[in-house]
């Protein structure tokens, strides 16, 4: 028969090995983590999140454009910021929106870390949200939403959920506001979760794009009878993974 050579067995394998690797690491996988990714696909309410703030620009630009229509999120935000923007913080909450747990650090090699670690960082970050006056934390993202086994885990560890979406508007280092709306209104149906960003990033969409393509979003929504809600709001009394 026809054997492969030693060299090209042992590439082909480390390539299969390392394509197994990086989908089990994906957001959208299974494989180590069960993340939530959305709710009810019969319900007529969606769940808008906001990744990396606080942010002294973004989010108050967020928070505008949510106030204008009603509508009500979920924001995820990064330990570190939080202590430096505690009032602003308070404000997302009083205007009645939901506070998830995005890490202390968000440090790019923090899904790589051991269990531990990644245990630390997610009590750290909720420990900062809380002493900020959030009064109660049920999420967690984790950075870049990547799940490993270290991942797994620190959240078995921990009270927290990990939630991660089911569209992406792929908004950083786009600046053009009517195409991110366009990404997310073109796929949008009941009991989505949409990932945005309201946190500083050197690769940002800058911060005139973010509060034109929410309203643009908003707008559609309306048109389309969905209901922006807070993440808790989405998923009880029911919790979805599909």
């Amino acid at each position: 028969g026809f054997g492969l050579g030693p060299t090209i067995g042992a590439t082909i394998g480390g390539l299969a090995t390392a394509l197994l690797f990086g989908t089990a690491l994906s957001p959208s996988s299974d494989f180590y983590v069960r993340p939530i990714r959305r709710g009810d696909r019969n319900s007529r309410r969606v769940a808008l999140t906001f990744d990396d703030g606080p942010d002294p620009i973004r989010t108050p630009q967020v928070l505008e454009a949510l106030a204008e229509s009603g509508a009500r999120a979920t924001f995820f935000m990064i330990g570190r910021r939080v202590a430096e923007h505690a009032s602003l913080v308070r404000r997302v909450i009083d205007e009645g929106h939901e506070v998830g747990d995005h890490s202390f650090s968000h440090a790019r090699t923090l899904p790589f870390g051991t269990w531990d670690r990644q245990l630390r960082e997610i009590e750290d970050g909720r420990r900062a949200l809380l002493g900020a006056g959030v009064p109660f934390v049920r999420w967690f993202r984790p950075p870049m939403g990547l799940a490993t086994p270290a991942l797994a885990m620190a959240l078995e560890r921990s009270t927290l959920r990990a939630v991660n979406w089911s569209i992406h508007s792929r908004d950083l280092g786009d600046p053009h506001a009517e195409r991110i709306a366009s990404r997310v209104l073109g796929r949008i149906g009941g009991g989505d979760i949409v990932l945005l960003h309201d946190g500083s990033d050197r690769h940002g969409s800058g911060p005139e794009a973010l509060p034109a393509a929410l309203r643009r979003i908003l707008t559609g929504l309306r048109d389309r009878g969905l209901e922006p809600v807070t993440l808790s709001s989405l998923l009880s009394p029911t919790e979805s993974t599909r």
